[in-house]
């Protein structure tokens, strides 16, 4: 595949590679959707910021959310038992700014009780438990399902309105209506103009940039394999052709070595907390486990916990984001690695930074290989901005992103909030050219929004 010398590939090589020699079902014909699109405008799946008052939040770590909502009742009585034989090695009463110690009378959140206790188990939730017999653990499992019961019926309602509405009615770069080509392949829809496309395709057949090869831009079929980490699709042969080995870790499939590593550096620090150097901050990147897996119970419901902890920082910050074709929440689907036959989020990291087990600052992030990275959401509670929470999370995840070989991170940013991220932040404002360089990811963006870019660092 050529390049120009700015190593975008040009709008003729790319309209006449993603035309090749196309298999699969009849081209669909060229819908026109102006008029669903204007019924449907208030749908569309805007960022807005939501104005916040002080007075209006408070801290919130996982204590006070069992208080609040009164799993645990505040004062109760805990003890921290050994791991091996049960014994009591600290006890204490339990309120929303922590445990009080019977030993000290003085305060501990979880992990500070449990290192008082002496333990280094570094599970304080599955060990702690109230006179009842419940470990904390599981009140947190009460707690998560609970939450769960409002998300699974939300689900299950774009579900049933998704098998009644058959391709998408917005255009996947720009989220807009009107006249749009729809991919043989896939759900998506796409306006000509927005994927560098001069008019309506001249083919039997036409897949849109996501689902056709990373290498040849030749259509979607059964030759092809989806990379685990970038989600691009390649036919085996065009990896062999270019001397690039499949790459295969246990029931994960890679289209080359770079991707591999990435996931696994991923991977590798998911759910640790990393502490920094000052004002007693952590950063930690956080997905979602499978629950079917008995082995890690403790993990799935940790993370649970923390991820609903960073969607109230997100819910406090933004107006709910809605789908075009359901009433779910993007930013909640985003953050719990939701799929669906419209929609697929499993790639998404949540990393977050805290203290003293209280959530401050959320960005999501989703590696696309290592030629890009977006980040859709970025939030910080109320009562800490401006105190270089934001920047702090950022630097952390911009190192981790540069070393493990990342090129480029994109965000959509409001457009009051575009020379902070310029000023601030180094990003620049990215021209049309850039954009379409990148369309053959699935990035996520929003009308009204700015597309920005900035350029890592190789650690």
């Amino acid at each position: 595949m050529c390049h120009n010398d700015s190593g975008i590939v040009d709008d003729d090589e790319k309209k006449e590679g993603i035309l090749r020699n196309r298999p699969g079902k009849a081209l669909r014909e060229i819908k026109k959707l102006k008029e669903s699109g204007k019924k449907r405008k208030e749908f569309k799946p805007k960022k807005r910021i939501r104005k916040v008052k002080p007075s209006s939040v408070s801290g919130r770590c996982l204590l006070s959310s069992l208080i609040q909502s009164k799993i645990v009742l505040s004062g109760s009585r805990v003890a921290y038992l050994n791991r091996l034989d049960d014994h009591i090695m600290a006890s204490g009463r339990i309120y929303e700014k922590g445990i009080q110690c019977d030993c000290c009378n003085m305060f501990f959140l979880l992990s500070k009780f449990e290192s008082h206790a002496g333990s280094t188990y570094r599970r304080p939730s599955a060990r702690i438990f109230l006179d009842d017999g419940r470990s904390l653990l599981d009140c947190q499992t009460q707690l998560n399902l609970e939450n769960e019961v409002d998300k699974v019926t939300k689900s299950i309602e774009s579900s049933n309105h998704e098998l009644l509405s058959g391709q998408d009615e917005f255009c996947s770069f720009c989220n807009d209506g009107g006249d749009l080509l729809l991919c043989d392949s896939c759900t998506s829809s796409y306006h000509s103009s927005c994927i560098g496309l001069n008019g309506v395709p001249d083919s039997e057949y036409w897949f849109c940039p996501p689902c056709c090869c990373g290498i040849c831009l030749q259509g979607h079929d059964e030759d092809q394999i989806t990379c685990e980490q970038c989600e691009r699709h390649f036919h085996i042969d065009c990896l062999k052709k270019e001397g690039l080995s499949m790459s295969s870790d246990g029931n994960k499939t890679f289209c080359s070595k770079k991707c591999e590593g990435i996931s696994s550096g991923l991977m590798g620090i998911s759910g640790i907390s990393i502490p920094l150097t000052t004002n007693n901050l952590s950063w930690s990147l956080l997905k979602m486990v499978s629950s079917d897996d008995n082995n890690k119970k403790e993990e799935y419901t940790e993370t649970y916990s923390k991820l609903n902890m960073a969607l109230e920082v997100m819910n406090e910050c933004f107006e709910p984001v809605q789908h075009p074709w359901s009433n779910n929440d993007v930013v909640e689907d985003v953050i719990f690695n939701r799929c669906s036959k419209k929609s697929n989020f499993k790639g998404f990291f949540t990393a977050v930074l805290e203290r003293d087990e209280e959530v401050i600052s959320v960005v999501v992030v989703r590696v696309h290989g290592s030629k890009v990275a977006e980040i859709p959401f970025v939030a910080t509670r109320f009562q800490y901005r401006r105190l270089g929470m934001c920047r702090m999370l950022m630097d952390e995840l911009e190192r981790k992103l540069g070393e493990l070989g990342v090129e480029k991170l994109v965000l959509p940013a409001v457009p009051d909030m575009v020379s902070t991220w310029t000023q601030a932040f180094g990003f620049k404002m990215m021209t049309d050219s850039e954009r379409l360089s990148l369309v053959e990811f699935k990035i996520l963006d929003f009308p009204g929004t700015v597309k920005c870019q900035k350029i890592l660092k190789r650690m």
